[in-house]
């Protein structure tokens, strides 16, 4: 292995440790060596697995956030006089919070 792909493998290993995919990847690209080649592959399945992970992370917000907007909205509307504070009503505002913390306890591994 030459010196110069040496230090470019080093140089991308130290930026893939910064999360700077792209850079990594663009030093190591023109390199025609098979650590190379293999790291420059590693770093695109962490980039894919990473990428899904912000997906995944972003839908649970979601989630979260609708279950509880609409649990907060209906304590709201009861706090104000706006609806009666039903069994059905509080039920279901039970659920709704009761199904934010398994997705949370999903979240943490539990």
């Amino acid at each position: 292995m030459k010196e110069r792909d040496r230090d470019d493998i080093i140089r991308a290993l130290d930026l893939a440790a910064v999360r700077e995919w792209n850079d990594a990847k663009t030093l190591l690209r023109p390199l025609d060596d098979p650590i190379a080649v293999r790291l420059s592959d590693l770093l695109e399945a962490v980039e894919r697995e990473q990428s899904q992970m912000r997906r995944s992370a972003e839908k649970a917000r979601h989630e979260l956030g609708n279950a509880l907007s609409i649990a907060r909205a209906n304590l709201e509307a009861i706090a104000d006089g706006l609806l009666e504070a039903t069994p059905d009503r509080i039920e279901g505002i039970l659920a709704s919070l009761a199904s934010s913390g398994r997705l949370l306890d999903e979240l943490r591994g539990r």
